[in-house]
């Protein structure tokens, strides 16, 4: 392993003492012992530049010292190296490190790459730094040793990871440092980190802990080994087996005891056979004691003990052997093949499923002597791979034919096999046959292919989301909801389908809440529109959550029901209590407008009564013409009622997609003539890519066209009125600011009151009915919107009208 730039112990701006330096010897004297030393010994100046370097360099690397003179240092480093040994002595010279050593690999003259370790010092003059002082030892052989050391550690942690015994080392207070994975399998971790740091009491039961516990202790207090103990214990999965265990003292360099190492046996099998035999021991002397008279029977008898004894020894010996050769009688196929795909071992389970004698019919064979040419040629390449790249294989799903010819699957581990000098000398292989799982797995798709066709044929909406919010599960209703693909909604959020984002985010919030509670929740009535058609629709809906196939997590199952048609009919219902609060709004409608019918008709019988005693023509005209005028004002009087009516018996709207200021530029367009007739300037700033609004057309123009002949019929001649539209948070906004009379703070708070008219301002000789801003009101609510209005007398005023943006924008 490089070390990684470290500075000595010495402080910031501390230096040698000039004055502890021995004056007595000549300089030539330290000339010649610079000269002569083996190790490179060099300054420089302080941007890098060498100055002097020793003829080391030469028999080290190559290069002549005049080649390095006035070269900077690092143009000999390997060119990964450059720019961090730079930096690190920019930092030593910037924080006034006096002596630090650093490691890194250099170039020779000849390209090769040697590891060299420096040691650097600052030069001073009096306080002031003048350069770098360096002595470069070549230290490849080191590198080169701890690079083999290495490779020995990881080709021993490969072999002890294949053992089936435990085999384990802790430090003094019995905690795992190191566990091969028969110990990890055994007390149930996946990974050589998690077992790190664990005791026994961890996963053992509390007496036996302590006994494993007082045992390690024993052995590092006394420096004795324990060897061959047999003990209880307890695997992941609580059953108990026996192990015979050793243990030794573990010491570092000096000698000191820092632990222990360990190797533990499974002899429960052994265990049990050496209780057969106490067994039979036992009924032995128990038949002994009971036929001390029988000499002849006893002697035969004792002879049948006997066999039986050695017979139990025998068998005892030969679970012994049997636990040498393991390999022979795992399940699993277990091999290793050399760098031409060679077998040189194979157990059992590969001669039987290959079809050979047994395993030592495989010695020397390959795959291409067993198997047809296509499936042993997809062997061969993997091999290959492996002892080609170093790389690994790790659970390859891959068929294979048993010794009737039959297809089998498997799943193969293939990991490269290296001899102590780190080369590749082949490969160990470990298969698992997994035909009848793949056949499980074939039959549980299946299932699920007859589980969608169930759910698809209910009418319901059928979904299924995980916590994240994503569809997993979804029927062919809900598909046809949406207008989209089954395979289109799997893996997307409400938000990616389209619906609006704070519908979405209560969607994930309930969702949330069941995964937190795991209780189910009823929505009793939904609305959901939906961002294609438009069109909303009611549901009543149930989530519960369940678990997810895998078993990972828990997942959110919703059923919702259209209860659209319901709801309908709940609305026709409370439409008969509508009407007959239609007929008492427009009683008092018509006693509001009693008044306003007066004038007009007072003003009508009056001019009839004078037309018929005006003898001359111009005075018959002018009194035809204010009965024409205040006719024509009753009409506009009783469609401006009409209108007020329809909307307090919450008439129905025609909502559609519309952009307002498309709209403005047609209502600027119809009253052009009217803004012309007073000389008016008109100012427009009409935004074009504002978000659309949902609205009936027809209504929404109303208002407008109000608001603007308002403005021009207040705005004295050769005044100046602004049009504007323009987006204000989640509304769009049509203004209106005119440079007219203004309204008054008394009047300005009761200008949407029906028939109310601002003293002369708002007076019926204008042609005004006293309704228009009330309607427009009332559109307007009626739109979720708003009309704001704010004016000053001798000033002008201005309207805003605010709409909501469409909800899926």
């Amino acid at each position: 392993m490089s070390k990684q730039p470290s500075p000595t112990n010495s402080q910031p701006n501390s230096r040698p003492d000039a004055a502890d330096a021995h004056p007595e010897m000549p300089l030539a004297h330290y000339r010649q012992i610079v000269e002569s030393a083996g190790d490179v010994i060099f300054t420089t100046d302080l941007s890098g530049l060498c100055i002097y370097i020793n003829p080391a360099v030469q028999m080290m690397f190559g290069y002549a010292p005049t080649e390095i003179l006035g070269t900077h240092f690092t143009h000999y480093i390997a060119p990964s190296w450059k720019k961090r040994v730079a930096a690190y002595y920019i930092r030593q010279q910037r924080d006034g490190v006096v002596r630090s050593v650093l490691e890194f690999p250099v170039q020779d003259a000849h390209g090769a790459e040697h590891w060299v370790e420096q040691t650097v010092m600052l030069l001073y003059e009096g306080e002031i730094v003048t350069g770098f002082a360096g002595f470069v030892r070549d230290i490849s052989d080191r590198k080169h040793t701890e690079e083999i050391l290495a490779t020995e550690r990881n080709l021993l942690r490969t072999v002890i990871d294949l053992l089936p015994d435990h085999i384990f080392v802790k430090d003094r207070q019995s905690r795992f440092i190191i566990g091969n994975r028969s110990v990890m399998d055994n007390v149930g971790v996946s990974s050589k980190e998690a077992l790190v740091g664990m005791t026994n009491a961890d996963f053992s039961p509390p007496e036996v802990a302590q006994q494993f516990h007082d045992d390690d202790q024993r052995v590092m207090q006394s420096g004795q080994a324990l060897i061959n103990r047999e003990e209880l214990d307890a695997d992941a999965n609580g059953n108990t087996r026996w192990f015979s265990t050793t243990k030794v003292p573990l010491q570092d360099s000096k000698g000191n005891i820092i632990g222990i190492v360990g190797l533990s046996r499974d002899v429960t099998s052994r265990k049990k056979n050496e209780e057969a035999l106490q067994a039979a021991y036992d009924a032995l002397e128990q038949r002994i004691t009971e036929r001390t008279t029988e000499l002849s029977n006893t002697n035969a008898a004792l002879a049948q003990q006997i066999v039986e004894r050695r017979q139990a020894e025998e068998a005892l010996l030969a679970e012994r052997n049997l636990l040498r050769i393991l390999i022979d009688t795992l399940p699993a196929f277990v091999y290793v093949k050399d760098r031409e795909s060679r077998f040189l071992i194979g157990n059992t389970a590969v001669a039987k499923v290959m079809g050979a004698a047994g395993p030592e019919a495989l010695i020397g064979r390959t795959d291409f002597d067993f198997y047809p040419n296509d499936i042993a040629s997809l062997f061969y390449a993997d091999d290959q791979y492996i002892v080609q790249t170093g790389s690994s294989i790790i659970n390859k799903e891959e068929p294979a034919r048993d010794e009737d010819g039959n297809t089998r699957w498997a799943w193969t581990t293939k990991v490269p096999l290296y001899d102590p000098y780190g080369a590749i000398v082949g490969l160990v292989g470990i298969g698992r046959d997994i035909t009848e799982h793949k056949a499980a797995q074939d039959l549980i798709l299946a299932q699920q292919q007859f589980l969608n066709q169930i759910i698809d044929t209910d009418p319901n909406l059928i979904f299924v989301r995980n916590r994240q919010g994503q569809f997993t599960l979804v029927n062919q209703a809900f598909a046809e909801f949406w207008d989209i693909p089954t395979e289109g909604i799997i893996g997307k959020t409400d938000e990616e389908l389209g619906a609006a984002l704070e519908r979405a985010q209560q969607f994930m919030k309930d969702d949330q809440e069941i995964l937190r509670t795991l209780k189910s929740k009823f929505f009793l009535e939904e609305a959901v529109s939906n961002p294609r058609t438009g069109v909303v629709n009611w549901f009543q809906t149930i989530k519960v959550p369940i678990m997810a196939p895998d078993g990972g997590e828990f997942q959110v199952l919703g059923v919702a029901t259209n209860i659209t048609e319901r709801k309908l009919a709940e609305a026709n219902a409370v439409a008969l209590a509508v009407e007959k609060e239609r007929v008492s709004l427009l009683s008092s409608f018509v006693r509001d407008a009693s008044h306003d019918f007066r004038t007009p008709l007072s003003t009508i019988n009056t001019s009839l009564f004078l037309l018929e005693r005006a003898a001359l023509p111009e005075k018959r005209k002018h009194h035809m013409e204010v009965i024409e005028q205040q006719t024509s004002h009753l009409a506009r009087l009783v469609d401006a009622m009409l209108t007020m009516t329809r909307l307090d018996s919450a008439a129905a709207f025609t909502f559609r997609s519309i952009n307002i200021s498309d709209l403005m530029q047609s209502i600027i367009i119809n009253q052009r003539l009217l803004i012309e007739s007073k000389a008016i300037t008109l100012n427009v700033q009409l935004e074009t890519d504002l978000p659309s609004i949902s609205a009936d057309p027809l209504e929404i123009d109303r208002v407008l066209t109000e608001i603007l002949q308002n403005a021009v019929q207040y705005t004295l001649t050769g005044g100046s009125i602004w049009l504007r539209t323009y987006q204000e948070q989640s509304c769009v906004v049509a203004e209106f600011q005119d440079s007219g009379i203004g309204i008054g703070s008394i009047d300005l708070a009761r200008i949407f009151e029906r028939f109310y008219r601002a003293d002369k301002a708002r007076s019926t000789d204008t042609g005004g009915v006293g309704l228009g801003l009330s309607i427009a009101k009332k559109i307007v609510e009626a739109h979720n919107g708003e009309i704001q209005v704010r004016s000053e007398v001798g000033v002008g005023s201005t309207f805003r009208v605010l709409l909501p943006m469409l909800k899926t924008q």
